[in-house]
């Protein structure tokens, strides 16, 4: 026998901290359609996931975990595994430092 999820199960599902994350850069599956995301891997406290890049010099792989401060450490990696980290970001921050860090939009028309 195959049960549904209530309403109430599917709100407790969505509130883990990765859709969390997903949610405060503009949605899950608007981030996939901006950047393609690929391998994404659900941490206890955050996020990381692979995105495709045009040159093997940009960024590829972003880690974003929330900290005990209740902010965000990032974490930008790319094919040469070097690594640039940006600790205690707010999460209205959050997509700024993501575009500016990997030079992809997270959105088609600006933000204010």
């Amino acid at each position: 026998m195959i049960r549904k999820k209530t309403k109430t199960q599917k709100a407790a599902c969505s509130n883990t901290i990765p859709s969390i994350i997903f949610e405060q850069l503009g949605g899950k599956d608007a981030v996939d359609f901006m950047i393609g995301l690929q391998n994404i891997i659900e941490l206890e406290d955050g996020v990381q996931f692979d995105f495709e890049t045009a040159s093997d010099h940009d960024v590829y792989r972003c880690k974003i975990v929330l900290n005990g401060k209740d902010l965000y450490d990032l974490t930008f990696t790319n094919t040469q595994q070097i690594s640039k980290t940006q600790n205690d970001v707010f999460a209205e921050d959050l997509m700024d430092f993501f575009e500016n860090s990997t030079r992809l939009f997270l959105t088609l028309y600006p933000r204010s």
